[in-house]
């Protein structure tokens, strides 16, 4: 009897812990948390934007007496604008964005409309069509936000028509290059999706129109998505 209880007995043991075991409530297993990895900005994107510009007419000394003892003042453009942007971005380990970016605006800008002028009867009209440029972004990524700045070339072609008792009606047309400059924000509020908000000042050439040339400054400002593939 001694000898089967000493064999019996481990048995009894690990039935005893299976049991008990067995009495213990289920395990729960719980899904491990999805972790967003960090937003990367390197790509190319596609977009529209709009916004608003308000510029001024620039000539030297003798033309601009010239234009304002005529038409009474100098151009001053000033209006809406909306228009599409493409680019790519490349994002570096250190966070630093370098960035190339192509865009095309139609504008709706009178700078000067039926301005009556010396001698009375003179009347001026000078708009803003379209523009192109083509700029280089510098920016830092904060995550899904991008502070940047740019600077590029940029072209604007503008119409001017009126009459003048000296030479008659006319119809001019000329585009004018120069450079333009800015730094705006851009949030990206999806893996694919994003907004920005930009400043842009561009400085164009001088371009003949009749008896002067006539060039011009200009701010703007705007507001854009972009599509991220």
């Amino acid at each position: 009897m001694k000898k089967l209880a000493i064999i019996v007995a481990p048995f009894a043991i690990i039935c005893a812990g299976t049991a008990t075991a067995a009495d213990l409530a289920p395990r729960v297993y719980t899904k491990a948390p999805v972790i967003d990895p960090v937003f990367n900005w390197t790509g190319f994107y596609l977009g529209a934007h709009a916004g608003y510009l308000a510029g001024q007419a620039r000539a030297n000394a003798a033309d601009t007496a010239a234009i304002t003892a005529t038409y009474g003042r100098m151009p001053k453009p000033e209006g809406g604008f909306a228009g599409i942007q493409g680019g790519y971005n490349y994002q570096f380990a250190n966070r630093i964005v370098l960035g190339i970016e192509a865009s095309v605006e139609g504008f709706g800008i009178d700078g000067m409309k039926d301005s009556l002028g010396i001698p009375p009867g003179s009347a001026l009209s000078v708009s803003t069509d379209w523009a192109y440029s083509v700029v280089g972004r510098l920016g830092y990524a904060i995550d899904r936000w991008l502070p940047y700045a740019f600077a590029g070339v940029i072209g604007v072609h503008d119409r001017e028509s009126g009459f003048n008792p000296f030479i008659g009606a006319f119809a001019l047309q000329n585009t004018h290059t120069g450079w333009t400059a800015g730094a705006g924000v851009e949030y990206a509020f999806t893996r694919n999706w994003s907004a920005r908000l930009q400043y842009r000042y561009a400085d164009i050439d001088k371009q003949q129109y009749n008896l002067v040339r006539v060039g011009g400054t200009g701010s703007s400002g705007d507001i854009g998505f972009n599509y991220r593939f």
